[in-house]
């Protein structure tokens, strides 16, 4: 794609006013623009994306593992994007906090406390709370998978794959099949039964996926060798991440009063934001905790800014410490812990289409 570069300021003074408000812009790639806004004591930092996209928009995780955190520069080094932001909170153990899938790979199941902004294979996104569903198929039988990469619990069949780590971490108290996969179609997953054992916590690799079950399904007759299908449906998803609260619905800040007896809620911090509507996606990370250069938003402040950027829906992603924007080698904000990286777990990546 031919690459070309201007650069647009502009700066208004109201009545008298001795407040600012400032922008410039630059052509990252054919579609793309990177802008910085100056404005209410605040630096915004953002990546418009004309729809439909140019480049493509991907979700990865830090490490290429479950509880994995990494510097955002670190996360991307080795994927040579054009821009990224840091994605979901998560967890001390480094577990992000909502669904994950990875180039259409399941990491992460969600909950129903949390949403999750879903990208199909063109990069179309849809805020959502994301429902976790799959079933094994094996000689006409079926086999309902309660959840994927999480601990197992009574009477459940979880699905592991190298995400989670180097073994299940599962008790003797089931069984468990381990699977080499064959082919990948859609949301199917045709695989053969390499082992059939009843010890708990096998091991996982990046070849290898386990089926772990516990209660009366665990006495199903699996064979050796035999083949089966893993289905997990996707509805057309390619990525997905968590992120919360929804801040944006029908052009709305859905900010109400119940959540404003949460400091989380009401504090002006570093924010990290995705939105969208039919023309242009948005990343979006706003500086904060820094007095003189720039205070942060609280999330009905944040929820009326991206309404009035042009958002018909967004998602608060994880903010504070964490929020970072990498565009084209180097860290263009300017994080709120002294200026250093955190360690994150997930983050959005764009990246010109192959």
């Amino acid at each position: 794609m031919k690459r070309i570069r201007i650069q647009v300021f502009a700066v208004l003074v109201l009545m008298g006013c001795s407040s600012e408000k400032s922008r410039t812009e630059s052509v990252l790639l054919e579609g793309v623009t990177y802008s910085v806004y100056k404005e209410d004591g605040n630096i915004i930092h953002v990546i418009a994306m004309a729809r439909p996209l140019t480049v493509t928009l991907n979700v990865i995780k830090a490490g290429r593992s479950l509880k994995a955190i990494q510097p955002l520069s670190e996360i991307v080094r080795s994927k040579n994007p054009i821009a990224a932001i840091n994605g979901d909170f998560f967890l001390e153990d480094g577990i992000p906090s909502g669904a994950l899938m990875e180039s259409g790979t399941w990491i992460k199941e969600g909950s129903e406390s949390w949403s999750a902004i879903a990208l199909d294979e063109k990069g179309n996104p849809e805020i959502g709370a994301p429902q976790f569903s799959g079933e094994i198929l094996v000689r006409n039988k079926k086999v309902s998978i309660d959840g994927i990469n999480r601990t197992r619990r009574e009477n459940e069949t979880v699905l592991y794959n190298s995400f989670f780590g180097n073994s299940t971490g599962t008790n003797s108290y089931g069984m468990e099949i381990t699977l080499k996969p064959k082919s990948f179609h859609k949301d199917t997953m045709l695989a053969y039964i390499v082992d059939i054992d009843s010890t708990g916590n096998h091991a996982v690799s990046d070849s290898t996926w386990i089926i772990s079950i516990h209660g009366q399904l665990s006495n199903s007759n699996f064979r050796l060798g035999e083949n089966l299908q893993i289905i997990l449906p996707a509805r057309g998803i390619k990525n997905m991440i968590g992120g919360y609260p929804v801040l944006v619905k029908n052009k709305k800040s859905l900010i109400d009063a119940s959540m404003l007896t949460k400091e989380f809620v009401t504090n002006k911090n570093a924010r990290t934001a995705v939105g969208y509507n039919s023309q242009t996606i948005f990343l979006v990370c706003v500086d904060g905790r820094q007095p003189n250069y720039s205070s942060g938003m609280s999330l009905p402040e944040l929820a009326d800014w991206l309404i009035v950027l042009g958002c018909e829906s967004a998602l608060n992603l994880d903010g504070g410490g964490s929020t970072t924007m990498w565009i084209k080698g180097k860290i263009v904000n300017r994080p709120s812990d002294g200026g250093l990286e955190r360690l994150i777990s997930t983050a959005l990546m764009v990246s010109e289409k192959i």
